[in-house]
């Protein structure tokens, strides 16, 4: 395992952070995500959080960990419904001071999943971080997930396997168990 991404006890410490509202459609993607995730058998070096519709008080879930990917959906505009995106975020390229003018300004409402990374980031707690996003099909007010959004969810585990592995952290999941639970959710 790389040294810099070693832990105080010698391991990686990975965060899986689900975002979204349940009760506006694909939105909450993320969400269940999560659940899902949460409910199959992970390594101890890696936590599952879903952390709903956010708030800064996520910012502690991300303090201390290596690695985080954030699961959330999109704008309509990226791409077709169930088009799974990776973004790597380049901490090196923000303005701390508009960063921080940004926060103040949103504090207290609407505490995205890109005010809470730029929270992480102007406090100096960002870990190696992707977003890795659904575009949803609809963002109604209504429960459960797309047909689209739904069978793009396998898509996004792979996408986080992949640059666990790229990373020399071998780990399988149950593709048909996480299948299974998804079901059971929506």
């Amino acid at each position: 395992m790389p040294e810099d991404l070693e832990g105080s006890h010698g391991k990686v410490r990975v965060l899986i952070l689900g975002l979204g509202n349940r009760l506006l459609g694909d939105d909450g993607a993320g969400s269940y995500f999560a659940e899902a995730l949460s409910s199959m058998d992970i390594p101890e070096w890696m936590r599952v959080v879903d952390g709903g519709i956010g708030g800064i008080g996520l910012l502690e879930e991300i303090e201390g960990s290596d690695i985080l990917f954030v699961v959330d959906s999109l704008s309509p505009e990226e791409g077709e419904p169930g088009d799974v995106r990776v973004y790597r975020v380049d901490r090196s390229s923000v303005d701390r001071e508009i960063l921080l003018k940004h926060l103040i300004s949103s504090w207290s409402h609407g505490v995205t999943a890109e005010v809470l990374i730029a929270a992480a980031l102007a406090m100096g707690r960002l870990p190696e971080t992707y977003v890795v996003g659904i575009v949803p099909s609809s963002i109604d007010l209504r429960e459960g997930l797309s047909p689209e959004v739904k069978v793009a969810l396998p898509r996004v585990l792979d996408s986080i396997t992949k640059i666990l592995r790229d990373r020399k952290l071998d780990i399988n999941f149950d593709i048909s168990s996480f299948l299974k639970k998804i079901d059971e959710l929506c």
